[in-house]
């Protein structure tokens, strides 16, 4: 929201003012200590926070309150949707008063002594919506709230068809809410779902893409970041960093996971316990699993007794090994049938810098497989590695000298403008980061980024992306680039 508008400030501003009260959660934030707690869970928090706050008519709801909520309304839009589903349940939404929750462009019928809470895009076919909403009289009161920040001219639209309606007082608020993303995670984030193709890696990488189309995507993808660190109160931080990257072709592709090892590991236990309990009744001279024979022996046989007496739990237990085990031999079967072994056992080399016995066309074209398959599914397992975008980050976070990373652009907020060369570099390793990828990110590289912080106490790192894809999602994106340059 403008600074004029929040601030009330003399002049233009002041007619909307007294029109309808016009607000953001920006100046709460503002007043938080920033990254107070560890980086995801502020993130995952914060959005959670200020959606409460939000359904609660903007104000902070109290904790611990026995009282009946103000039952509502709740109207949102496909982003707004997106954005609140991995956050709040259904039953929380019931907590906090929400009765019904429908999309702003489905039919609704009027409900006039009930208020409406709308989170919608400000985009001009919604404003049209609101204001049909508006001249309709469909709800008691209406709390108008922007996922990110309206224009001047919108709001003047809202303004001017709650004044043709005679609703100006039912307007009771208007807010940015700065929430234009999505949390999936603790402490990962995406940018959209709806219309992800404008900002997709096919888009951006486009060989016709003028400057006008490119910077529209890049300015879709910074407010979206600006709502992110708005909501997360990072803006004072003086211990956190933020890289941003892009996929390219080293997408890697998940290989067998540790499945088979787990298996082996149950399977072995229970033939363990298995022989143990064999073992006993055959030096007590017991051939069968009567309990009453059993229960006649003297305490000499208390152990016997136990081992005898977990069978059912052993039972149970090999009945759901057989079962991990099918599934791993189906895998298997399928590993084998796409050769997969074989591109992972080329990978695994050349990630080592390992001689190659042969070229990976006579590798895929030997029809017995590789050798790596038949040593066990176990070997399928992947070695602990970091991929590029953590390898970038390490080197980032502890001030690590390195040519992959020595000729990145360095901005720090609390220096003076000037050129990033004549910025002095920080030189103590940072504690926060903030990894977001531009074109589009996947589970994978969020993973290996979770696994390499494991090992780093007291550090935290966020993952986002302006899209989420897997290997074949990005490969079709690719492959469309590649057509398109062929032409």
């Amino acid at each position: 929201m403008a600074a004029g508008i929040r601030d009330k400030q003399t002049g233009p501003h002041l007619e909307l003012d007294a029109v309808f009260e016009v607000g953001s959660h920006q100046s709460r934030v503002e007043r938080q200590n920033p990254l107070s707690c560890p980086a995801g869970q502020a993130a995952f928090d914060a959005a959670q926070v200020a959606l409460k706050r939000m359904l609660n008519f903007n104000v902070p709801p109290v904790k611990n309150s026995t009282g009946e909520p103000v039952w509502k309304v709740l109207i949102y839009d496909r982003f707004g949707q997106d954005i609140i589903s991995p956050l709040l349940s259904v039953k929380e939404l019931r907590d906090m008063g929400i009765t019904l929750h429908l999309l702003l462009h489905s039919d609704r019928d009027a409900i006039p002594d009930v208020p409406a809470v709308y989170f919608v895009m400000p985009t001009e076919e919604n404003i049209d919506r609101m204001c049909q909403d508006l001249r309709n009289q469909l709800y008691e009161s209406y709390y108008l709230n922007f996922i990110s920040a309206i224009s001047r001219s919108k709001l003047e639209d809202i303004a001017n068809a709650a004044i043709g309606a005679n609703a100006v007082s039912q307007v009771a608020k208007v807010f940015d809410q700065y929430l234009n993303f999505i949390t999936l995670e603790d402490d990962m984030f995406v940018l959209c779902n709806q219309n992800k193709e404008l900002v997709s890696y096919r888009a951006i990488n486009r060989p016709d893409i003028t400057d006008t189309e490119m910077e529209t995507i890049m300015d879709t993808i910074v407010d979206s970041l600006f709502c992110f660190f708005v909501t997360l109160g990072s803006s004072g931080s003086s211990v956190s960093i933020c890289y941003l990257t892009e996929p390219n072709a080293e997408y890697c592709i998940s290989p067998f996971p540790e499945v088979a090892e787990s298996v082996q590991q149950e399977l072995e236990s229970y033939r363990a316990q298995e022989d143990e309990v064999k073992r006993l009744k055959s030096i007590m001279g017991i051939e069968g699993e009567d309990e009453g024979a059993i229960s006649m022996l003297s305490d000499n046989t208390a152990k016997l007794t136990s081992a005898v007496s977990s069978l059912p739990e052993l039972l149970e237990k090999k009945r759901l090994i057989d079962l991990h085990t099918n599934v791993a031999t189906a895998v298997l079967e399928h590993i084998k049938s796409r050769k997969l072994d074989v591109y992972f056992e080329y990978e695994e080399k050349i990630m080592s810098k390992s001689t190659l016995d042969k070229s990976l066309l006579d590798m895929i074209s030997d029809p017995d497989g590789s050798q790596f398959v038949m040593e066990g599914v176990k070997n399928l397992v992947l070695k602990q590695q970091n991929l590029p975008v953590t390898r970038i980050l390490d080197n980032l976070m502890e001030m690590k000298s390195n040519p992959e990373t020595d000729d990145y652009r360095y901005f720090d907020p609390k220096m003076l403008r000037g050129s990033d060369s004549s910025v002095p570099r920080n030189k103590n390793p940072f504690q926060e980061a903030i990894v977001f990828i531009v074109g589009g990110g996947n589970y994978i590289e969020y993973q290996n980024l979770i696994d390499y912080i494991k090992g780093k106490q007291g550090k935290h790192v966020l993952y986002g992306c302006s899209e989420l894809f897997n290997a074949t999602q990005f490969i079709k994106q690719v492959d469309f680039l590649k057509l398109v340059m062929e032409e």
